[in-house]
């Protein structure tokens, strides 16, 4: 802590939403809240009720501050009308500001108030500055990006980037910019209850005897769900046991998922879950045995993360950044192509060894280098070195 903060230093982090729906990112900033407040800072959360009844993740020690979301959110993503008084409340006397993600409102508003009383401020884009990202929405992307964000970008003093691939993003838009890579951490993890395994065998029959490979995100194009859904064609007309277990919120893509499991006669060998609670997910978790993810797009994914900590092997795309899980032996990591996922899910599927060995390695990968508590450490000590060099 610097000497010239007498009291806990104050740091209001900002998020678009704490809901699931918002997935990787919501899951992300209230961990990173909740150990940064465990580390004595003081700690304040904001972010919008965005979808309306979908209750937020737990913040721990940190204070959340919810705001009511307004209509303008289809049109601008986490816009409040009371943006303007109660993030002012909470950014009011921070030492520091942490943004997460970009394009939403709460970023404008909280970049604007930062810089209005000279408090620094800190970026988490998670992936949205990666080029495959910008492809989305380009066309709103690239005016936005013109009008409004490229000149807020110059306005933060620190950056924080999930991989050394994202770091490199962030130093494209603003070159010579202060950048730390810290992974996105996991706190330790509860196994499911005998119970909770034994309803989930209940209900889901067809599964019974079968090698599950889950998919686990919210279901949006840049995931790979229609990757995913070729290999296991190809899979299926070899292996006849292995069964696909889809589980996450619709994203706008669950509708063409679909189509592709009828028009390639997937039907009996994929599962549909939906949005699930954090219980649920803890039950395919421990019920899976793969978890394949063939993103097109990403900072390594919690879901990842969290497939690793249960002792899940993965099946990644090289365009999540993680290059070390295939290193450390703890999953594969692949070119986009539905022919080398479709030879990984068949590698794995064949040999129970492989896939002991491969979640031995990922569990041991996550406590070294994903580990929430001593990410937090490094984050507070970024946060130090900040207010050092402002002068706050």
């Amino acid at each position: 802590m610097p000497a010239n903060i007498e009291h806990a230093p104050k740091v209001v982090h900002v998020v678009s939403a704490l809901t699931p729906e918002l997935a990787g990112i919501s899951t992300a900033a209230a961990t990173w809240a909740s150990n940064v407040a465990n580390r004595g800072w003081d700690v304040t959360i904001v972010a919008t009720d965005t979808p309306p009844g979908s209750p937020p993740f737990s913040t721990g020690r940190a204070r959340s501050e919810i705001l009511k979301s307004s209509p303008i959110t289809r049109y601008w993503t986490a816009h409040s009308w009371s943006a303007g008084s109660r993030l002012a409340d909470a950014v009011r006397g921070a030492d520091i500001v942490h943004v997460h993600g970009l394009w939403h409102y709460l970023h404008y508003k909280a970049v604007k108030l930062a810089d209005k009383w000279s408090i620094p401020l800190v970026l988490s884009p998670h992936a949205e500055l990666q080029q495959e990202a910008l492809q989305i929405n380009r066309l709103r992307k690239l005016v936005y990006m013109r009008l409004i964000q490229r000149r807020y970008l110059h306005k933060f003093c620190g950056f924080h980037a999930i991989t050394q691939d994202e770091s490199i993003s962030i130093r494209y838009f603003v070159p010579g910019a202060k950048v730390v890579v810290i992974p996105n951490g996991l706190e330790p993890s509860t196994p499911p209850t005998a119970d909770a395994i034994t309803k989930f065998k209940y209900q889901n029959p067809q599964m019974d005897g079968k090698i599950t490979v889950l998919f686990l995100c919210r279901l949006h194009w840049k995931k790979g769900g229609d990757i995913l859904l070729k290999a296991m064609t190809r899979v299926v007309h070899e292996i006849e046991n292995v069964h696909l277990l889809i589980a996450g919120a619709d994203d706008g893509y669950e509708h063409t998922m679909r189509n592709l499991v009828r028009e390639n006669s997937l039907e009996h060998h994929v599962t549909w879950m939906g949005n699930i609670t954090r219980v649920e997910r803890d039950v395919v978790l421990s019920q899976a045995d793969m978890y394949v993810l063939p993103s097109r797009s990403d900072a390594i994914g919690l879901a990842t993360l969290e497939a690793m900590q249960a002792g899940v092997p993965v099946v990644i795309s090289d365009k999540c950044g993680a290059p070390e899980i295939a290193e450390n032996k703890a999953g594969f990591v692949l070119p986009l192509s539905e022919r080398a996922f479709a030879e990984s899910i068949m590698q794995l599927a064949k040999s129970p060894l492989m896939r002991r060995d491969m979640g031995d390695e990922g569990k041991a990968l996550v406590l070294t280098t994903y580990n929430a508590e001593s990410n937090a450490a490094k984050m507070t000590a970024f946060y130090d070195e900040l207010l050092a060099t402002t002068g706050k």
